[in-house]
This record gives C-alpha cells, sequence and structure tokens, in this order.
C-alpha cells in the first residue's frame, strides 16, 4: 500500500498529521492507515479487470469514464469525461482545463466530481461509472475518511453518486479509459496553444 505524497510546491492532501488524535483515539495517522486497509481490502470485489468490461458493457448499456492529467510544466490539470453507449459509440464527452495542480489522487477526484455533475446537468444516467485510479474507487466505495480537502471532496462525490443509486463506481484500467484520457490531455495542450 503506498502513501499519495504531494509533489514538490504542493500542500499536502490527505496526510495526516500523526501527532493528532482521531475519533478512536488512536493517531490520526493509524486512523488515515486502518481506512485505507478497510477501503482496500472491502473493495477487491468491486474492481473489475477490463476483461470483464466487455461482458458488462452491451451495446447498449450507458457508462462514464472519467480522467485526470496534470500539467508538469505550469500548475494545471486538464479532466476528460466521455459518456459511452456500450463500448463502441461515444454519445457525449467533454474536457476542463482547471488552473492549479494537486496531487494525483486529488485530480482524479475532481474528474469524477466534474463528471457526475455534468451527468446531472445533462440529464445523463450511466449505469456505470469508471475510473482508472484503484486508490480514488477504494476511498469513495469504502469508509474513508480523515480531516483533509480530499476527504471532503471524496464526501461530495459521494453524495452525487447517490443520484445514480444503481450505477456502481468501478476501477478500470488506463488502457480501457483512452477516450477520457485522451480528452484530459487534450485540455491541457489546447491551453498551453491559447
Amino acid at each position: 500500500m503506498a502513501t499519495i505524497l504531494p509533489l514538490p510546491g504542493e500542500a499536502s492532501f490527505g496526510v495526516p498529521n500523526s501527532s493528532k488524535k482521531g475519533l478512536s483515539g488512536k493517531s490520526v495517522q493509524a486512523d488515515y492507515q486502518d481506512a485505507q486497509i478497510h477501503s482496500s481490502a472491502s473493495n477487491m470485489g468491486h474492481n473489475h479487470s477490463s476483461a470483464d468490461l466487455d461482458q458488462l458493457l452491451l451495446p447498449s448499456t450507458p457508462a462514464l469514464f472519467v480522467d485526470a492529467a496534470l500539467s508538469t510544466d505550469a500548475p494545471a490539470t486538464g479532466i476528460g469525461m466521455v459518456f459511452m453507449q456500450g463500448l463502441s459509440h461515444i454519445q457525449k464527452s467533454t474536457k476542463i482545463f482547471k488552473l492549479g495542480a494537486s496531487s494525483p489522487i486529488f485530480a482524479e477526484a475532481q474528474a469524477l466530481y466534474e463528471g457526475l455533475q455534468w451527468c446531472m446537468t445533462s440529464n445523463l444516467t450511466p449505469r456505470f461509472i469508471f475510473s482508472d485510479c484503484l486508490n480514488l474507487v477504494s476511498k469513495v466505495n469504502g469508509n474513508w475518511h480523515d480531516y483533509s480537502p480530499l476527504s471532503t471532496l471524496i464526501q461530495q462525490i459521494r453524495t452525487f453518486l447517490s443520484r445514480f443509486p444503481e450505477a456502481p463506481l468501478l476501477h478500470v484500467s488506463r488502457q480501457r479509459n483512452g477516450n477520457a484520457h485522451s480528452l484530459a490531455k487534450l485540455a491541457l495542450r489546447l491551453r498551453d496553444e491559447d
């Protein structure tokens, strides 16, 4: 199990101060590690491999795919969102450019948040929701919580997910999330050309 560390010069998201006490009386660091272990272990059954994707998504099955990309040149985040019918028909897609860049998991959480909000405002109802960030999927699907900005964003994502009670959030490999990944990269590239 790896801990996400902030990039040089950025704020630390999701890595609590180990000197404070959590609700259980243990250090917040111990609570954080317990939550990560519990979250990862309890969601292993929810993580579908790429081979399963062909069986999950029939040609008419609506699904949301999201991804984020961070710029290495300037602090910026690109977000890609694709609403598919099955695996071969893109019904709708969009990209977002955001100034500033945080940790990779926070950027992935932003992409999921934006994707869910986009579905609600566009009256799109996914049957499945996919992210290629296993750490994020485990945190959202589990009971993970601390006092970080990431935890607050995950709480908002859980609220949005409750609007789609029949749509599980599942992990998908980066290779099977290529459309959303390409859009996230394109959002960064187009902004750089402006």
